[in-house]
C-alpha cells in the first residue's frame, strides 16, 4: 500500500495479517469436460481490516487428473478498513491512502486443487 505524503513523493509501508474466509463458487459455463468458469462471492476478516466481502470470477482446468488447475481473480472491500488501519498502525488523521488504499485490495491466485 502506497501512502501520499506532503510534498509528493513515494512511501510505502507493508503489513501482514491474518484473514479468514468463507466463499460460495457458482458454475457458469463448461467449456468442455476440462475446463469451467465460474463466479465465487465471500465474507472476509482481516485482522487489521476488519469484515469485507468479496467478489470474483475463476477458472478450473483439468488435465485429466485428479490435481486441476485453479485461477481465481476479484476484489474485496473492507468498508472500515482504512479507520482501522489507522488505529492499528498509527496513522495520523492527515494522511491520505493512495488508490485503491487499504478500504479495497484485489488479487489473483493460480493453484492447485486437491481431490482424494
Amino acid at each position: 500500500m502506497a501512502i501520499k505524503e506532503d510534498p509528493p513523493g513515494n512511501q510505502w509501508d507493508f503489513h501482514s495479517t491474518f484473514q479468514g474466509n468463507v466463499d460460495g463458487y457458482l458454475l457458469v459455463y463448461r467449456a468442455s469436460q476440462r475446463g469451467e468458469l465460474g463466479l465465487t462471492t465471500g465474507y472476509k476478516y482481516s485482522t487489521h481490516l476488519g469484515h469485507g466481502a468479496s467478489l470474483g470470477a475463476y477458472i478450473e482446468i483439468d488435465g485429466h487428473t485428479q490435481r486441476p488447475i485453479f485461477i481465481l481473480a476479484g476484489v474485496s472491500w473492507f468498508p472500515k478498513g482504512e479507520d482501522r488501519l489507522r488505529d492499528k498502525a498509527d496513522y495520523a488523521s492527515d494522511i491520505e491512502f493512495r488508490f485503491p488504499g487499504p478500504s479495497l485490495t484485489y488479487a489473483v491466485n493460480i493453484g492447485i486443487s486437491l481431490f482424494p
